[in-house]
């Protein structure tokens, strides 16, 4: 702000997440070619974090009194620990 002296052009520069580094995908350098799953998700983790694809993954299982449990994970709202 100090050095633009412009509020307007600070705050679009803000919204545009230039102040922000690129942050590493999480995939970088892992082998998962023997995991079809792992690998699906590599495949498109850099089209899901720039917003130009989005990946529901639905989950069904059956718990030890053999009752359906079921849920899902938005890809792109999940959150990656560095």
């Amino acid at each position: 702000m100090f050095y633009l002296e412009d509020v307007e052009l600070a705050r679009h520069l803000v919204e545009l997440g230039l102040n922000k580094k690129p942050k590493k995908l999480a995939s970088q350098g892992k082998n998962v070619e023997e995991f079809p799953l792992l690998q699906a998700l590599k495949d498109r983790e850099e089209a899901v974090r720039n917003g130009k694809l989005t990946t529901i993954i639905f989950i069904r299982d059956r718990n030890a009194k053999a009752q359906e449990v079921s849920g899902y994970i938005d890809y792109g709202h999940r959150h990656v620990l560095d």
